[in-house]
């Protein structure tokens, strides 16, 4: 399911389908990926992939040995595409990884091959698949080849076989190869913990448990996102990556919302603020912007001392001043690119309902990367500091999964922004878009983002031949807001 803390990936339809099973290869099973060490023929262990239904051993049509994978798909098949799939450890030294092995085709409408990524820990860090120069129709056996260098913030790899629309796929004698060799005679990397790995004190819980804010707190949690915000970004023991500023700002909200009137809370967010002590010297130190910066963020605010008070907003302008160069343990640049690549921004994906502290995380998580690196901030057409101020209280009050995933999707809708990858969007949160609606059903959930024709000509048939009894309609635009539906089915808007 989509990770409750990372910034979602906005869809406008969400097919109601469960995560595919991925295996992950112990060292021995890896030394034989030819799936002759699977067993039965009805079981592919230890591949995993999915949808199950699709995938099998086939031991007639087979390169060599007894077994071949196989992938059979049909216009009635669940999902768009089904893979043959599982994982290694990145943690080895190396510099080129590939996949190699052989595939056969039959009647394939669609393409097939192989695909091959490396995740971190905050994602997706290198990915490649056989789209533009996949197999489609019918082919005899074809060697198929995959290429990736090896990231150094890789921790796991996921490879396998896929074929996107319908026909037969058969896979034999694969090999996950580094530098050449195979992957098992590769040395092991020496991993070096980070703050993260160190600091445990939050995993279980943030020990906030407020469920409602005064009014006069507000501000004090508004600046306490802003504050949290530009340390992160700035100051050098955090950029990097010294402390686990998640968890410290858990330590700075205990204090603000225990405070007892609006002083003592903006007392306490200085004496968190402070307790980073002061910059060391940089060298080099960051300039001013270029002219021709397309995004520059907006810090007029530190100089507020009527706001801040006089100690944090000195301190927040000597930050400023002593900002390093280099890279960020929170950011970094895409080589060759430039645009930013969030690093190390967990997911917590151990919390179905994250508790008070958490949820607040998410808010200045996701309030932050706009603030800082959305090139189309200036263009969303909202103001983004009334956006924080008006979601702080909503958040700490959103009690349950649904109301707390009510206020995502609506903090979300603020951003006015629909673009979504398809492949990142089933790696990274297993779900897939689609292309057309004609014919589309069984949806759990279906959110209207964007008011295309297609989407806006949809009546109350239309819309419950999708979705399934018990499902949820989230109108964010109101394009259906003059449709009445009958009681099977949930509904909200904006």
């Amino acid at each position: 399911m989509c990770d409750r803390l990372a910034p979602c990936l906005f869809l406008i339809l969400i097919f109601a389908m469960t995560c595919p099973l991925v295996a992950g290869a112990n060292e021995d099973s890896l030394s034989h990926l030819d799936f002759e060490e699977c067993g039965q023929p009805e079981g592919l262990a230890p591949w995993g992939g999915g949808p199950p239904e699709t995938l099998g051993l086939e031991a007639d049509v087979v390169r060599t040995g007894k077994y071949a994978g196989r992938i059979v798909r049909d216009a009635g098949s669940p999902r768009e595409f089904s893979t043959i799939t599982t994982s290694a450890s990145a943690g080895i030294v190396g510099k080129r990884l590939e996949f190699v092995g052989w595939v056969r085709t039959k009647d394939v409408d669609g393409w097939a091959g192989f695909w091959l990524r490396e995740d971190g820990p905050s994602g997706v860090v290198q990915f490649t698949n056989m789209q533009r120069n996949g197999l489609s129709g019918t082919n005899d056996w074809t060697e198929c080849r995959l290429e990736l260098p090896l990231d150094a913030a890789a921790e796991k790899i996921m490879f396998g076989v896929i074929l996107a629309g319908t026909g037969q796929v058969w896979a034999d004698d694969l090999e996950l190869l580094v530098d050449g060799r195979p992957y098992v005679e590769a040395p092991k990397r020496a991993m070096i913990p980070t703050v993260i790995d160190l600091d445990q004190e939050f995993n279980e819980r943030s020990g906030l448990t407020n469920d409602s804010v005064e009014p006069w707190r507000v501000e004090s949690l508004v600046l306490m996102g802003k504050v949290w915000g530009f340390l992160k970004y700035h100051h050098p023991l955090v950029t990097g990556g010294e402390r686990h500023w998640d968890f410290d700002l858990f330590r700075g909200l205990t204090a603000v919302l225990a405070a007892p009137d609006e002083a003592a809370a903006g007392d306490s967010l200085t004496v968190w603020a402070l307790s980073l002590g002061e910059p060391a010297p940089c060298a080099p130190c960051a300039g001013p912007p270029a002219a021709d910066a397309h995004l520059i963020p907006d810090l007029d605010w530190l100089d507020n001392s009527a706001r801040l008070g006089t100690a944090l907003a000195a301190y927040l302008l000597r930050v400023h001043a002593a900002r390093p160069m280099g890279p960020q343990f929170y950011v970094e640049t895409h080589i060759g690119v430039g645009n930013p690549k969030l690093s190390h921004e967990e997911a917590y994906s151990q919390f179905d309902i994250p508790d008070t502290g958490y949820r607040l995380l998410a808010l200045y998580r996701f309030w932050n990367i706009i603030e800082y690196w959305f090139p189309n901030r200036d263009i969303i057409g909202e103001d983004w500091d009334a956006v924080l101020a008006a979601f702080v209280p909503r958040f700490v009050e959103s009690q349950g999964q649904v109301a707390y995933d009510r206020e995502l999707l609506a903090l979300i809708a603020r951003v006015h922004d629909t673009h979504a990858n398809k492949e990142e969007a089933h790696s990274e949160y297993a779900l897939d878009l689609i292309a057309d609606i004609n014919g589309r059903s069984e949806y759990d959930c279906i959110i209207g983002a964007v008011p295309h024709t297609e989407y806006l000509d949809l009546d109350a048939s239309g819309l419950s031949a999708m979705l399934n009894p018990g499902g949820l309609l989230a109108d964010l635009k109101g394009m259906w807001r003059n449709i009445t539906l009958d009681e099977n089915y949930r509904r909200w808007e904006l």
